[in-house]
C-alpha cells in the first residue's frame, strides 16, 4: 500500500492492517452478503469511531452531537441509500429483542468497549451467514425472519474473552476479519489537533465555531461525498479479485485478511492474559506431560501474582484456550485424567504454585471450579 499520510488518518493503520480494512469495507457497496464481519481494535483515540462514523455518515447514519455516548440515528440525508447501517451494541445483539433494529438494514456498526465476554458466538454466525437467515423477536408483535446483514463492523479497545475450540467458535473465526489500529509514534511530528482536524474538514467548509468540540465528532465535520467516494474507491478495490460463477453467484470474496491462525492468535492475545501465562509458565518438552488441574492451579496462583484475577476463566474455558494456543489436550490411559502433552512448566512457575498452596492460598480457592 501507498505510504501513510498524516492528512489521511493512514498514520493510524500500517500497510497490512490498511489492506485488511480497505476489504472490510469494500463490502458495504457491493451487491452481496459477504459472511464477514469486522474487529476494529485499538487503543482510545486511535481514530476507531471518528473513522468509522465518517463512513456511515454516508450511508445515512448520524451520531447525535449532544449524545456523550454517540448513539446513533438515521440523518435524514437526501439520497437513495439512507438507512442502510444499523447502529448496535454487543449487548443488544446478546438481548432477546436487541435485533429488532436491523429490519430494513444491510450493514451492522457497533460500538463497544464495556462487554467482556462473549458467550452467544452463535449469533454472530447467524447475523453473517451468506445465504440463511436469521429471526427477528419483536415486542408486542410476531418475529419475522430477515436475511443475513451483508457485513458489520464492531469497534471496540479490547476483543471481549471468547470461548475457543468448539465447532460454533470455528465458524465465528471463518467469518471474522480482525484490523488493528495504533496510536502514531509520539515522537512523529504533529500538528496541533485543532489545526489538524480544520485542515482536514476544510476552513471553508464549516464555520470556525465547528471545531470546538471533541475529536470524536469529526465524523461530522468530513464532508459526506469525500467519505463516499471512499466507499465506492474501496469497493472498487475488492471487487477486481471477487470470483462469481457463470449464474452471477458469489464464488470467492478473495478479501484479505489474517490467516485462520494469526485471527485466533490475536482474538486470545487481545482479549485474555492466558497468552502471556502460556510463554511465561511453560515451555516444550517432546515427552513430557503436565496434569490439566495441575496446569489450572498453576495459572490461578500466576494470575494473582499478576494482579489479573478478575480475568481467571473458567476450568473448561481455560481447557479449550490452552488447546487453541497450542497444547495437545489427552486423557491418561489409565487414570483418565486430562492431560496436555509435549509441555512442561518452568520451574519457577511451578515453585510459585506450590508457594500459594503452603501459604493457605489454594490456587482454586474462591476464584472457581475443579474438575478433573
Amino acid at each position: 500500500c501507498e505510504p501513510a499520510r498524516s492528512d489521511d488518518g493512514r498514520e493510524y493503520l500500517d500497510c497490512t492492517n490498511w489492506n485488511y480494512f480497505v476489504d472490510a469495507i469494500g463490502i458495504w457497496l457491493m451487491p452481496v452478503r459477504a459472511r464477514l464481519f469486522m474487529f476494529l481494535v485499538g487503543e482510545p483515540r486511535s481514530g476507531k469511531t471518528t473513522l468509522m462514523m465518517a463512513l456511515a455518515s454516508a450511508l445515512g447514519l448520524k451520531a447525535d452531537r449532544g449524545d456523550e455516548r454517540g448513539r446513533a440515528r438515521n440523518s435524514g440525508y437526501n439520497h437513495n441509500l439512507d438507512g442502510l447501517v444499523a447502529f448496535t451494541t454487543v449487548s443488544q445483539i446478546g438481548d432477546r429483542f436487541g435485533k429488532a433494529g436491523l429490519l430494513g438494514k444491510d450493514i451492522l456498526l457497533g460500538d463497544e468497549n464495556l462487554v467482556d465476554r462473549i458467550n452467544y458466538l452463535d449469533v454472530f454466525n447467524q447475523l453473517f451467514g451468506q445465504s440463511g437467515e436469521f429471526l427477528v423477536e419483536r415486542k408486542f408483535k410476531e418475529p419475522v425472519r430477515r436475511p443475513a446483514m451483508k457485513t458489520g463492523a464492531f469497534i471496540m479497545n479490547n476483543v471481549p474473552t471468547l470461548r475457543a475450540g468448539s465447532e460454533v467458535f470455528r465458524a465465528f473465526i471463518d467469518r471474522l476479519t480482525i484490523v488493528a489500529m495504533h496510536l502514531p509514534d509520539p515522537g512523529d511530528p504533529r500538528e496541533p489537533e485543532g489545526e489538524r482536524r480544520a485542515r482536514i474538514a476544510g476552513p471553508a467548509r464549516l464555520p470556525k465555531e465547528a471545531f470546538a468540540g471533541p475529536v470524536e465528532m469529526l465524523h461530522q465535520m468530513i464532508p459526506e461525498g469525500e467519505a463516499f467516494e471512499f466507499l465506492l474507491w474501496a469497493r472498487v478495490q475488492l471487487g477486481r479479485r471477487v470470483k462469481y460463477n457463470e449464474a452471477g453467484e458469489l464464488v470467492d470474496l478473495n478479501a484479505r485478511r489474517y490467516s485462520v491462525q494469526e485471527r485466533m492468535n490475536l482474538l486470545l492475545d487481545m482479549s485474555s492474559s492466558l497468552p502471556k501465562f502460556r510463554r511465561e509458565c511453560l515451555e516444550e518438552s517432546p515427552g513430557s506431560a503436565v496434569k490439566g488441574t495441575d496446569l489450572y492451579n498453576t495459572y490461578i496462583a500466576w494470575s494473582r501474582r499478576n494482579g489479573q484475577t478478575s480475568e481467571v476463566v473458567k476450568l473448561n474455558t481455560f481447557y479449550a484456550n490452552m488447546v487453541a494456543l497450542g497444547l495437545h489436550r489427552d486423557a491418561d490411559s489409565k487414570t483418565k485424567v486430562i492431560v496436555f502433552r509435549g509441555a512442561r512448566l518452568k520451574s519457577d512457575c511451578a515453585d510459585g504454585a506450590a508457594g500459594d498452596s503452603k501459604r493457605g492460598n489454594g490456587a482454586l480457592g474462591s476464584l472457581g471450579g475443579g474438575g478433573r
